[in-house]
């Protein structure tokens, strides 16, 4: 019975952490069109490539990736748009432009861009090309100068 239990809730988490994500690669992305009803600081350019980073100012893990990643943030500006996206009122991000001195957008969503991706952590981060297809996705801390120059190219 100690078995059935256990090989029951096995099959359960295995379950639902297989439909918990909704970005395949080379698959088109949840429509994010969506997010033109939301404020943003700028527009998005007619790049090739666009680097959506799911975060959450009042995350310390969030604001030290960006840090972290600042430099590696502002190469990939110079070859592909970079948007973040946060759930919170606009006001409330100002600091995280504050952090970030290179060129992006930010996005206030409520929840629901981050329930089409099926985002439960953040910061995390989606790579799609401009027919909106999954490139490259994981968490921000992942991402590295050779994974953008081989989708950039």
């Amino acid at each position: 019975m100690k078995r059935l239990l256990i090989i029951s809730i096995f099959i359960f988490a295995v379950a639902a952490s297989a439909t918990a994500q909704k970005i395949r690669l080379g698959e088109r992305i949840p429509d994010i069109s969506l997010a033109k009803e939301y404020s943003a600081t700028h527009a998005e350019e007619c790049l090739e490539h666009t680097l959506l980073i799911f975060i959450h100012s009042e995350s310390t893990y969030c604001l030290e990736a960006l840090t972290a990643q600042c430099e590696l943030l502002r190469e990939a500006a110079q070859e592909m748009n970079i948007i973040l996206l946060t759930s919170e009122e606009s006001a409330d991000v100002a600091k995280i432009s504050e952090r970030l001195p290179l060129k992006h957008s930010i996005m206030c969503d409520k929840h629901k861009i981050f329930k089409a991706f099926g985002i439960t952590y953040a910061p995390y981060c989606v790579i799609y090309d401009k027919r909106y297809r999954a490139e490259w996705f994981g968490s921000l801390h992942h991402i590295t100068s050779e994974i953008i120059s081989s989708i950039t190219k």
